[in-house]
This record gives C-alpha cells, structure tokens and sequence, in this order.
C-alpha cells in the first residue's frame, strides 16, 4: 500500500468526528468572544445598556419580579421608580388563589426609588404597553388620580 494513499484517506466516521470537534471549537470561541464582549459592555463605559421603554420587568435571584420604571444604571446598581410587584392571596373561605399587582412605596416604610443590585438581577425584559402588567399599572395611576 502506498502511504500517501493511506494519510490522504479518512474514514466517514473520523471525518464526521473532525466535524464535531471543529464546530465545537468554533462554537466556544464564538461564547467566549460574546462573553468578553459582554462583560466590557453591560453597565460599564461606552457599552451601557439603554433601557428606554416606561416599564420594564426586573427578575431577581431571589425569584422576586419587580416591574418599574429604570431610572438609573451605574455599575453596581440599577435604580428603579413607580415601582410594582405581584402578590398571590388566598380567600380564607374559599382558598381560591389571586394575584394582585401591589404599588410599592405603600409599605410602612414607604420607599419611593429601589436600588437593585446588578449581581442579584438574573433577567431585564421591557413590559409591553398592550400587557396585561401595564394595564393593571394604568388602572391603579387612574384610581389614584381619582382620589386626588
């Protein structure tokens, strides 16, 4: 047999194999470029990231979702206005399950801005002005001018 035939020559299944190994390669180089890339950008310098929408859905580590209005976003801390969140209620009665959305700032203490820590918040997504959330926080601005 001659040894360039044999060198020259590749099995499907090593072939296939060399495919694999190529795309994942390909593939990690591309998730550590974007990673890099993220991590130069998010809430630091020039990258920072805009939130433009009213509102936006806040998800925290905790499981916590808050929905308000990001008026702030430095490096450590987004800072969030008009804030709401959803609480679930049992009827004692009937132990049929709601859920409410609650205006936050009527607590005891009675907050009016919320400092998020950036390492706690796991997603950012804007609410949709047709949503179900911005419609509930519509009807509670209107209530409330109301009873003005």
């Amino acid at each position: 047999m001659n040894i360039a035939h044999l060198s020259s020559e590749v099995s499907p299944g090593a072939r296939k194999l060399r495919t694999k190994r190529f795309l994942c390669v390909l593939l990690g180089l591309a998730v550590v470029a974007a990673v890099c890339q993220g991590c130069d950008g998010i809430g630091r310098g020039t990258g920072q990231v805009r939130f433009t929408d009213d509102y936006h859905a806040v998800l925290l580590s905790s499981g916590q979702v808050y929905f308000g209005k990001i008026t702030g976003n430095d490096k450590e801390f987004l800072t969030l206005k008009d804030v709401y969140y959803i609480q679930s209620r049992v009827a004692p009665g009937t132990k049929d399950v709601s859920t409410v959305l609650i205006k936050r700032g009527r607590e005891l203490h009675a907050p009016s801005v919320m400092f998020v820590r950036k390492d706690h918040v796991v997603i950012v997504e804007p609410v949709a002005t047709d949503s179900r959330v911005a419609s509930l926080i519509k009807e509670d601005k209107e209530r409330n001018r109301e009873k003005k």
